[in-house]
């Protein structure tokens, strides 16, 4: 019973941790697969994972040295930025309101949208 307990506590205990952080929800915009001759990609596109964290990036170790762009209401470029070797990109705190997220990687642009 024991066991339990302290497992059960454990698990609670990541969750709180991990709570604080938001999960920045991306999908592919276009594949950059294919040909002129309309060829289909043979493997699955992997999205990456992205959390957002006040006004930190992290990406998952896929994304490292890919190009973000960030762009306001009216598709206007306010930040860019690469993606550092930790996954992380520091957003100024300029910045407030909602933003569309690019992120190109291996030829695909994976958008999601977060707030500031």
């Amino acid at each position: 019973m024991k066991k339990i307990f302290i497992a059960i506590m454990l698990l609670f205990a990541t969750n709180i941790t991990t709570m604080k952080a938001e999960d920045v929800i991306l999908h592919p915009r276009n594949t950059g697969h294919g040909s002129d001759h309309g060829n289909k990609p043979r493997t699955p596109i992997v999205i990456p994972e992205a959390y957002i964290d006040g006004y930190t990036l992290t990406f998952d170790t896929s994304c490292i040295g890919c190009p973000i762009t960030l762009l306001d209401e009216d598709e206007n470029i306010v930040f860019t930025a690469i993606v550092n070797a930790e996954g992380i990109v520091n957003l100024p705190d300029t910045l407030s309101g909602t933003f569309e997220l690019q992120l190109e990687r291996g030829g695909i642009i994976f958008v999601g949208e977060i707030v500031l």
